[in-house]
């Protein structure tokens, strides 16, 4: 199968990295709305998108060329991680997915158990993006098989059943009350009748779906996707506390949700990486309101730097506010915060992994070193604290309500291989052996088991009721991996062919 080749004509026109988008002008809101500031073919190679390509430019200034065993070690290891990512990911659509007619959309369980077959309860959209996010590479890894196609109509499918979790609702903000249209943690039987009132949306579902969106649109450049994606950017950045404290200063932060006053690392950590990406798209397009995102993406980054970073470089769960409902003139309710209300300082994965993405996304798009410091001192802080040993086996938290959590983790040690391939290169392969352990030694009927180095625990829910997110994660993990280890060989086809000009 073919590959893109990354082709210069220099070394140093490999220094920096632009986001290829579309000619179109995507709807923004102005600057002046808000305040400032099955079976599959596997004998192939994955091709190499604009998702991965990213990870050639500091690769390609920093690595020798590879020897011929060097090469040789690397396509069996992308042949070998787009196996199995396709048999875990096959699984996961077959046991999880069904769709019977349009009207109804697809529809996707939260779990399964694996030695009956049997589903129970429906995603909630959380579960739902990740299970899209997991078809996106799938997408990746099978360009030009036969395969590829399916993947691409199933994307078709579940993008368009998003529009089962979508609602309307009066939404209380700290600027005010307005209607929005968003996504609901619940699925509905209608298309843009799901409960979105009060705690049945939060902000960090919008977040993670803000991600994807971005995801889609690089890889296809259909302008729908950036366009949803602005449009749940603006709904987030509405929810932003402009609150003053006893000091005059604004406490800051997006909460959970419109109907929780905790500010946390999930609700703001996701947004930052996509808020540089539209950024980029929007300012080659010569869009007036670029500016705007790159500017809350540093805000909001800033936000959770501040108060969320605790001193071992990890980000915290959360911090609580009191705040009370205020009625204007107008008769308009909004939030006013009032005080601080506890901190939970626990650490998960995914909240670092989200910041370390941010602040990569922030280094590129504005070259300052603070944020490159910022995911270096970040990404060995998670190595160092969340991955463990056991003989040669490398492996991360499994106790938590998911290992999707892990993923996101992975995707920050992708962001930051970008620009420090050397450090980031042992960050990104510890995700390799335990999962590369457990599909040899735990496989079942396509399952993984929660705990990759143990196995199957029989006495646990979480393996007689498999977390589709469990189980997409896994196949995701598998297929970033696979790209991974292609763009290397990508870097050294580049850095071979500009030795030749």
């Amino acid at each position: 199968m073919k590959r893109f080749f990354f082709l210069v004509l220099s070394i140093a026109a490999l220094l920096t990295v632009f986001i290829s988008c579309g000619n179109e002008t995507a709807t923004t809101e102005p600057k002046d709305s808000l305040p400032s500031t099955s079976a599959t073919d596997t004998t192939v190679k994955p091709q190499i998108t604009t998702q991965t390509t990213t990870a050639l430019t500091a690769s390609v200034t920093t690595l020798d060329t590879l020897s011929p065993k060097e090469r040789q070690q690397l396509e069996t290891l992308v042949q070998s991680n787009t196996e199995k990512a396709l048999l875990l990911g096959n699984t996961t659509i077959d046991s999880y997915g069904s769709y019977r007619v349009p009207i109804l959309g697809y529809m996707l369980s939260r779990y399964c158990n694996p030695n009956n077959g049997h589903t129970s309860e429906t995603a909630s959209v959380w579960h739902y993006t990740a299970y899209y996010a997991m078809i996106s590479r799938l997408i990746d890894i099978t360009e030009g098989t036969d395969a590829n196609q399916t993947f691409k109509d199933l994307s078709d499918v579940t993008f368009d059943s998003f529009a089962f979790y979508s609602g309307t609702a009066d939404v209380t903000t700290y600027l005010g009350t307005y209607s929005t249209t968003f996504y609901g943690v619940n699925r509905s039987t209608a298309k843009g009748k799901a409960n979105v009132a009060g705690d049945q949306a939060v902000y960090d579902d919008q977040m993670w779906i803000i991600r994807e969106m971005m995801y889609r649109y690089k890889q296809t450049g259909d302008k729908q996707y950036l366009d949803e994606a602005v449009r749940l950017s603006n709904i987030c950045i509405k929810g932003w506390d402009y609150s003053l404290d006893k000091n005059n200063q604004e406490y800051g932060g997006i909460p959970w949700g419109p109907a929780y006053a905790t500010k946390h690392t999930c609700s703001n950590a996701p947004i930052i990486a996509p808020l540089v990406e539209i950024y980029e798209c929007l300012k080659e397009m010569g869009d007036s309101n670029a500016q705007y995102y790159l500017d809350w993406a540093a805000k909001i980054y800033s936000y959770t730097k501040t108060n969320l970073r605790d001193e071992k470089m990890l980000y915290a769960d959360l911090i609580g506010y009191q705040r009370i409902e205020q009625t204007g003139s107008n008769g308009m309710k909004k939030y006013v915060s009032t005080g601080l209300a506890g901190f939970d300082g626990k650490q998960y994965t995914y909240n670092t992994g989200a910041m370390i993405s941010g602040a990569v996304a922030l280094y590129r798009a504005t070259g300052q070193s603070a944020y490159f410091m910022d995911a270096k001192n970040s990404a060995a802080a998670a190595y160092s604290n969340f991955c463990a040993r056991k003989g040669q086996i490398t492996y991360y938290p499994n106790d938590t309500e998911t290992t999707w959590f892990n993923l996101v983790l992975l995707q920050g040690f992708l962001d930051f291989y970008e620009c420090d391939p050397k450090a980031g290169e042992r960050f990104v392969q510890s995700f390799q052996t335990s999962l590369d352990y457990a599909y040899k030694t735990h496989l079942k009927d396509g399952f993984l088991p929660r705990d990759y180095v143990s196995g199957w625990n029989t006495q646990s829910s979480f393996d007689t009721k498999k977390n589709v997110m469990d189980q997409a994660s896994a196949a995701q993990t598998y297929a970033m991996l696979a790209m991974w280890a292609q763009s290397k060989l990508d870097a050294d086809d580049a850095k071979i062919a500009a030795a030749q000009q």
